[in-house]
């Protein structure tokens, strides 16, 4: 559905997808904190017991399926995207050994199971590595590896001082996982409102340093160095920062690949994409405990102004976070928005500024665009050609 959309609006469809998500998260994080639990101090007891916990989702699963029954009508699916007529897709749209409908057919005929499990296969195989073999796809790639295996870098230690020394309890661990969910929705409303065709360097860039990162270092900082001005709340509020950092590049992996992946391969291309992003936090926690091994835990008082190891702890702050600041050096294989990676996507990395006439009216055929050319003689020597498509000089 947001492949249809038009260029200049797509990614509405996705951001509403988005917004429901995370709404649904932070209204079940409220309802576990207020209405199940009791959470103080103390920690959390609950209110009702575990029959009546279970008693009530069963019944809860109902209203979905109600509403899903009455309030949506399935409407028969869409013709297949022509790649010679549809303008906003033909970009991710290549020539395959053995085409779609080709495919559709024989999957059609096939005699048994393992025929069409065989042929499904073929398909899924030839979109996919069609795909990943593009530029395009190389550089999201590598964009992704470097920026989520940077930011996702946090050493523990530090992390856990801090808790100590702010008091971090169940109550303030509630409220941190509340405001989680509220910093996870917020790049969503900014992002389909406000920012939908901004450049995606800056708004990973301003996400990052100015939202996330920032705020962090400083008041992390603050805490390790000045033990008056450690305060749970606080605490609570600025360690909930990184899931606006987290939503956003979840934002920009959909979007992504919403412009890139094979038709009739949507989602296993996103699968790709999203299980690489998953493996790499995993290695970037893996990663931080290893390199946590280097500093060594001083059991001191919760709350003084002699702790030991403060400035063991700032030194661990300053360290994870320039580990982090790296990630920022990914941003160079990240194109700056829909058009430009429609572009790469089509043409390479070196060949879109560069191609020939000939080499252009080969491909132009190829996809099928739109190409004019004017050719005036004003002497000997003066030839003048101009190329439109879609409207943008080239």
């Amino acid at each position: 559905m947001t492949r249809r959309e038009r260029m200049t609006v797509r990614g509405r469809a996705l951001g509403t997808l988005l917004m429901t998500q995370y709404a649904g998260q932070f209204f079940g994080q409220v309802i576990a904190d207020y209405a199940i639990f009791q959470v103080s101090d103390l920690g959390a007891v609950p209110k009702v017991t575990l029959r009546q916990t279970m008693l009530f989702f069963v019944f809860y699963t109902i209203v979905p399926l109600i509403g899903l029954c009455t309030c949506f009508v399935e409407k028969a699916d869409p013709p297949a995207i022509n790649a010679a007529r549809d303008r906003f897709n033909r970009a991710t749209i290549g020539n395959l050994a053995t085409s779609a409908s080709e495919l559709q057919r024989a999957y059609i005929t096939a005699s048994n199971f393992f025929q069409r499990l065989t042929l499904a296969f073929r398909g899924h195989w030839n979109r996919l590595r069609s795909a990943l073999g593009k530029e395009s796809t190389s550089r999201v790639i590598r964009f992704l590896i470097g920026l989520i295996l940077m930011s996702e870098f946090s050493l523990t230690y530090p992390i856990n001082r801090l808790e100590r020394w702010c008091g971090m309890n169940a109550k303030a661990a509630s409220m941190s996982s509340s405001m989680s969910e509220v910093f996870s929705i917020l790049p969503v409303i900014l992002w389909k409102y406000f920012f939908l065709n901004n450049d995606w360097r800056w708004s990973v860039f301003s996400s990052f340093v100015i939202i996330t990162m920032t705020p962090q270092l400083v008041y992390y900082l603050m805490a390790t160095l000045h033990p008056a001005s450690r305060n749970v709340d606080i605490y609570a509020v600025v360690s909930s920062l990184t899931s606006f950092l987290r939503s956003a590049i979840v934002i920009l992996e959909l979007a992504i690949t919403a412009e890139i992946a094979p038709v009739g391969g949507e989602g296993a291309f996103v699968g790709i994409v999203v299980s690489m992003a998953s493996s790499m936090r995993l290695m970037a926690n893996t990663v931080s405990n290893l390199i946590g091994f280097m500093f060594e835990d001083v059991e001191h008082s919760v709350s003084g102004r002699s702790d030991p190891d403060r400035m063991q702890v700032a030194f661990a702050l300053v360290l994870s976070h320039i580990i982090r600041v790296l990630g920022l050096v990914a941003l160079v294989f990240l194109p700056k928005q829909k058009r430009h990676l429609q572009r790469l996507h089509r043409y390479g990395e070196a060949e879109t500024s560069t191609l020939s006439f000939g080499e252009w009216c080969r491909r132009s055929e190829v996809v099928d665009v739109p190409a004019s050319k004017k050719i005036e003689r004003r002497g000997r020597d003066t030839v003048e050609i101009d190329i439109m498509v879609n409207n943008v000089a080239i």
